[in-house]
């Protein structure tokens, strides 16, 4: 099956992309369901939605940079495999540029800074930080993002020139900033 497609960058992405919070335990409404998610996801249940995310044309996920994810990623791609890999930087991680790095390392095809860290780095007056994390990605010839869920920060960065090729922000507020 054919979605319809944009491009990022030189990528070709489907309009429609899957999302990895759950895969990873992360409900943002509390740990007994971070719990359950955590629980049902196991490594073979998430290549299983990954499978059937291709076979109806999803072509692109949206994931953590995380050892986790890394693993999940080569077996499934070991496995054949194919979707395209958005990589979320972790902020547990200390060393962001180390994160980014291993993310790309690992396959990612477009790298974004986590949503937490990138609107509390810029709402604390650190935007020279993001500039510096969003310019490592593309020093690794990335196209490189920005997410969180605080919209009007994301429109503060776009005024002031961040230079993103795009920017992820949800539809909720799960404790943001603002």
């Amino acid at each position: 099956m054919a979605l319809p497609t944009t491009c990022l960058g030189c990528l070709g992405i489907s309009r429609l992309i899957v999302g990895g919070n759950p895969f990873s335990g992360i409900s943002h409404q509390s740990p007994e369901r971070d719990g359950e998610m955590a629980d049902w996801y196991t490594a073979a249940r998430i290549k299983e939605a990954l499978a059937q995310c291709e076979e109806v044309g999803i072509n692109t996920c949206v994931l953590r940079s995380d050892a986790h994810i890394w693993r999940l990623l080569r077996e499934y791609r070991n496995e054949g495999g194919q979707i395209q890999w958005i990589a979320q930087t972790a902020p547990e991680y200390a060393d962001h540029e180390r994160n980014i790095e291993q993310a790309a390392a690992n396959g990612a095809c477009a790298i974004f800074v986590h949503g937490g860290l990138a609107e509390t780095l810029w709402t604390s007056g650190r935007q020279d930080r993001v500039a510096t994390l969003v310019e490592h990605i593309h020093s690794l010839g990335l196209p490189a993002g920005v997410a969180g869920h605080a919209p009007e920060v994301h429109l503060a960065m776009h005024e002031a020139g961040l230079p993103v090729d795009f920017h992820m922000v949800c539809w909720y507020n799960c404790g943001s900033v603002h």
